[in-house]
C-alpha cells in the first residue's frame, strides 16, 4: 500500500471517505521521528516530527486530544531561561505573543493533549527531524494544518520509543 502524506493524504481521505469512517487515532513514534495517522487500521497520513530534547523530552503513553486552537497565542512564564531576553522582556510587557509575531513560534494549530504537552506548527521548520522542543511535538505549518482537519478531540493519541 503506498502511503500518502500531508495534503495528498488529506485530498485522498475527504475524497474516499477513509476521514469519516470512524474516530481517527494516532501514533507518533519518537525515535522514528514520525506521526502515522490511522483510521481503524488505516494509514491516512504519515507527517515527520520533531519532538521533546534530552532536557525537555516528549512524554510517552496514552493520550487524547483535549483541544484545537487555531492560529494559536503564545503565554510562555516570562521566566524559563531557554527563552531569549527579548521574548522576557516582550512577555512581561504584554502577558503573551500574539499569532504571527515573529516571537510566537506556534505556527497554523496547537493541539493540546492530556497531560499538558502539545503538538504544533513551528516557525522553525529545520527542527522537524530532531529532537529538539521543549516536550511538545513539532510539525511542518502545512502538516500540522493537515492533521487539524483530521483529528477532533478526544482523538487518541500514542506517544512511544
Amino acid at each position: 500500500m503506498k502511503v500518502r502524506t500531508g495534503l495528498a493524504a488529506l485530498l485522498l481521505s475527504i475524497a474516499s471517505g477513509i476521514a469519516l469512517a470512524g474516530q481517527p487515532r494516532i501514533i507518533i513514534d519518537i525515535s522514528d521521528r514520525q506521526m502515522t495517522v490511522y483510521d481503524k487500521k488505516t494509514i491516512i497520513a504519515t507527517y515527520p516530527v520533531g519532538v521533546g530534547s534530552e532536557e525537555f523530552p516528549t512524554p510517552r503513553g496514552e493520550f487524547e486530544i483535549q483541544n484545537i486552537v487555531k492560529n494559536p497565542v503564545w503565554y510562555p512564564n516570562p521566566e524559563y531561561t531557554w527563552l531569549s531576553q527579548t521574548a522576557r522582556n516582550y512577555i512581561k510587557e504584554n502577558g503573551c505573543i500574539s499569532y504571527g509575531h515573529e516571537l510566537n513560534p506556534l505556527r497554523g494549530y496547537w493541539i493540546g493533549l492530556t497531560g499538558g504537552t502539545g503538538i504544533h506548527g513551528t516557525n522553525q521548520p529545520w527542527t522537524i527531524g530532531y529532537a529538539d522542543s521543549h516536550s511538545c511535538i513539532r510539525m511542518l505549518e502545512q502538516d500540522i494544518n493537515d492533521l487539524a482537519r483530521l483529528v477532533c478531540t478526544e482523538t487518541k493519541v500514542t506517544i512511544k520509543d
